[in-house]
């Protein structure tokens, strides 16, 4: 299930990816468009935006007036204008609700909330873009409002302050939790140490082209920075 065609297909890398993609996917291959569903027994899934089209009618429970859409002001446009193409979708499971936007940025962010939002409250979202600054606008978190915010994260890749300042006091989480912490962010503004998965890891290089094998203890947030430093050699990871 994808957005349909690649707009970055004439990148040489991207070109190979998708056609690599493409024919993988072959007659399985599903184009998803807004207010599509996507079956999957005991919820229901259903897409919000899709190749830069939004849906034009509110999901049940939402369409209330956002009034800080006054405010907003755009970014300049993505640097790699795939991300405007995401996928977004709501998982509903009873009563509980789930939002995933995918890497949508910023500027495509109002088609959902601006004049009025069209997702309603969220009790779990699933920060957009690695948690950057591109993505998650006050327009947004102030829509959605959702209770709990996963922001999946890299070491050094997403989880500025500034978006960690507009969950907590625009968006109003009541928790966040991270897939990382994010190094190049205060300790302090992170989410708590037992808010991310710091599980203590093994990885073990067996020998390989005179390289000597060998073994260490990492906490997961480690792995990105060291495994560059230990390559060549197979690598298994255990947590």
């Amino acid at each position: 299930m994808d957005h349909g065609e690649s707009v970055e297909i004439a990148r040489p890398n991207v070109a190979a990816a998708y056609k690599a993609y493409t024919d993988l996917a072959g007659t399985n291959r599903r184009i998803l468009k807004a207010g599509d569903k996507i079956p999957l027994k005991g919820v229901d899934v259903e897409v919000v935006i899709s190749g830069g089209q939004a849906i034009t009618k509110p999901l049940a429970g939402a369409g209330e007036k956002n009034p800080t859409c006054a405010d907003y002001k755009p970014h300049p446009d993505d640097v790699d204008p795939d991300n405007d193409q995401s996928v977004g979708f709501v998982l509903k499971f009873g009563k509980f609700d789930f939002l995933d936007l995918g890497d949508l940025n910023w500027n495509y962010e109002p088609k959902l909330v601006c004049p009025s939002n069209l997702i309603g409250k969220i009790d779990l979202f699933q920060t957009s873009h690695h948690g950057l600054d591109r993505s998650n606008s006050p327009q947004l978190l102030t829509a959605i409002k959702p209770t709990v915010a996963v922001m999946n994260d890299g070491p050094h890749k997403g989880g500025p302050a500034s978006v960690f300042e507009t969950l907590r006091k625009v968006g109003g989480v009541q928790d966040i939790w991270q897939k990382h912490r994010a190094l190049d962010t205060p300790k302090e503004i992170n989410a708590p140490d037992d808010r991310q998965f710091r599980g203590q890891c093994r990885l073990q290089r067996q020998p390989s082209d005179g390289v000597r094998g060998g073994q260490r203890q990492i906490h997961h947030y480690e792995f990105a920075e060291w495994f560059f430093e230990i390559l060549p050699g197979e690598v298994n990871l255990s947590c």
